[in-house]
């Protein structure tokens, strides 16, 4: 667990390679948390309502599922609620939420869910979504501080990588 958690923390020092680095991630934290699915969505800068990506990065479900849903989530019921509110949501069973939408076509069925925002001193940057423990249990409040430390480690980042591409055009 420990050199996994270290992978993680050096996937944090974002380049310009951000997409891979998010990938690699996502990977990680989801085998850390053992989840069948992860994903994490940053919002696109210059969109102030906070419902599109710049990168979705996920794991857990094939390239050919991904094609067949063809629709990213687009911010708005439950999982916008983790980005309008700055709020972590976990639930055991999406099914009885009554914000929750259910899925799009094609999209594999979910049961549990943790969602994390990232955001660093007022700035939200995206969100961090798990799915699935694969020992069917619920997630946990262990599990919600895991997440959320790695959230704020990612924002903190990601402040820091903007903040250095606007010096570097000033």
């Amino acid at each position: 667990m420990i050199k996994a958690l270290l992978k993680l923390l050096v996937g944090l020092g974002l380049t310009s390679n951000e997409r891979y680095l998010l990938q690699v991630d996502i990977e990680t934290l989801t085998n850390l948390m053992r989840v069948r699915y992860g994903a994490i969505g940053i919002l696109n800068e210059s969109d102030e309502s906070g419902k599109t990506f710049k990168y979705f990065i996920h794991t857990g479900i094939t390239q050919e599922i991904v094609k067949s849903i063809a629709i990213l989530p687009e911010g708005r019921d439950l999982l916008g609620a983790v980005i309008r509110e700055n709020a972590v949501i976990r639930l055991e069973d999406l099914s009885k939420d009554s914000e929750s939408f259910g899925f799009p076509p094609n999209h594999p069925p979910m049961k549990s869910l943790l969602a994390v925002p990232i955001s660093y001193e007022g700035h939200m940057y995206g969100r961090i979504y798990l799915s699935e423990k694969l020992n069917g249990l619920p997630f946990s409040e262990d599990d919600e501080v895991l997440v959320q430390n790695f959230s704020n480690s990612l924002a903190k980042t990601l402040d820091e990588s903007i903040g250095s591409r606007i010096s570097a055009h000033v």
